[in-house]
């Protein structure tokens, strides 16, 4: 549980002094917020979708995957890259507006997804460099 309260401060979920029922009520939703978001990734037609298709803000889709990522088991390979490749998978949700103007022809659009998916690959990357340091912490507290 201490991993779980761990993390949950590390994503700026203010889980400080949070007793382990609103420590497991976040668990909860990250893992219904997933789960509806995997329901969005199998939506057929265009590189470039919506962000009216997703199930809550990208920042909430964002920090659940950060979550599920930090209680993985770090040999659990398979799990993290799905997860990885779906946090880079956001870049392909724009505004409504702009999946319109792609829809039409705009190709700008594409141009933008591939540089903030970069962004995104780079990001995760980042925290997944820092998970065996959160890890190892919370061995020492325990």
């Amino acid at each position: 549980m201490y991993l779980l309260k761990k993390v949950l401060d590390h994503l700026g979920l203010d889980a400080q002094g949070a007793d382990e029922d609103l420590s497991e009520k976040y668990l909860e939703k990250a893992q219904t917020l997933l789960e509806k978001y995997g329901e969005a990734l199998q939506v057929e037609g265009s590189d470039i979708l919506p962000q009216s298709l997703l199930p809550g803000k990208p920042s909430e889709i964002k920090s659940a995957i950060k979550l599920h990522l930090a209680l993985l088991p770090l040999d659990n390979e398979k799990q993290r890259e799905k997860l990885k490749a779906a946090y880079a998978y956001l870049a392909t949700f724009v505004p409504d507006a702009q999946a319109l103007a792609f829809s039409q022809g705009d190709v700008s659009v594409k141009t933008l997804c591939a540089a903030q998916q970069q962004q995104l690959e780079e990001e995760i990357d980042a925290f997944c460099r820092d998970l065996p340091d959160l890890k190892a912490t919370d061995e020492t507290q325990a």
